[in-house]
């Protein structure tokens, strides 16, 4: 029971007192476990834009220009809903991407939901 107390009592120690002998590590181990938790909630939120670029270049022959259009364009789970958005939803010209290869990549976009 005395090891227990003591092993709180040094964490409660590590995480309050303001010495720069503590607070350097403290800082360094908190700084790498917020930037290891960000970096793994990007990875599973970016599979699906992932998985749809895939099936897109799988499902259409694209261009080297179209390929890398859609690899930016669908980089992030966020930049593809907005090109499904721009290009599928409110139908802009997309200078890359037309007929029907336009249409494959939206189908394929919209079966990601």
């Amino acid at each position: 029971m005395k090891k227990l107390l003591v092993i709180i009592f040094l964490v409660l120690a590590f995480f309050t007192i303001d010495h720069p002998i503590v607070k350097g590590p403290r800082d360094k181990l908190f700084n790498q476990t917020m930037s290891d938790l960000s970096a793994a909630s990007k990875v599973n939120k970016e599979v699906k834009a992932k998985r749809a670029l895939e099936q897109i270049r799988q499902q259409v022959r694209l261009t080297d220009k179209q390929d890398q259009h859609l690899a930016s364009a669908l980089n992030t789970v966020n930049g593809m809903y907005a090109w499904e958005r721009k290009y599928c939803l409110n139908r802009e010209l997309n200078e890359y991407l037309f007929g029907d290869a336009l249409r494959q990549s939206c189908s394929v976009i919209a079966s990601t939901h």
